[in-house]
């Protein structure tokens, strides 16, 4: 059976974006995305949760959202999980989950023409 690794986000940029060319010549672009939860707690306060994601775009939607996204800006991703190992400062192994961006959509002020 093949599985599925699937995310939809709606949230808003928590930075703005920067584009970077690798040696190879592709372009990729890393911004954080901020979620907002809401809930009624048990003594009827209300509770917010904020979740913030990595997001990781790739050629066109790299250049997509380094001209058009703002710190602030509300967007909507499909993306993959992925979790990225690195060595640390001091050579430890350390990992970051990144949502690698497939799909994107600029919402309120922010939309392409």
């Amino acid at each position: 059976m093949r599985g599925v690794n699937k995310q939809i986000l709606v949230g808003n940029l928590g930075s703005d974006p920067e584009l970077k060319q690798l040696a190879n010549g592709r372009k990729v672009c890393n911004v954080s995305l901020a979620t907002n939860e809401q809930w009624t707690g048990p003594s009827g306060e209300s509770i917010e949760h904020t979740e913030w994601h990595n997001l990781v775009f790739w050629g066109g939607l790299a250049d997509i959202i380094s001209q058009y996204g703002k710190s602030g800006n509300p967007i909507y991703v499909e993306a993959t999980l992925r979790t990225r190992k690195y060595s640390g400062e001091g050579g430890e192994e350390r990992s970051i989950r990144e949502s690698h961006v497939k799909e994107i959509t600029l919402l309120g002020d922010n939309k392409v023409a």
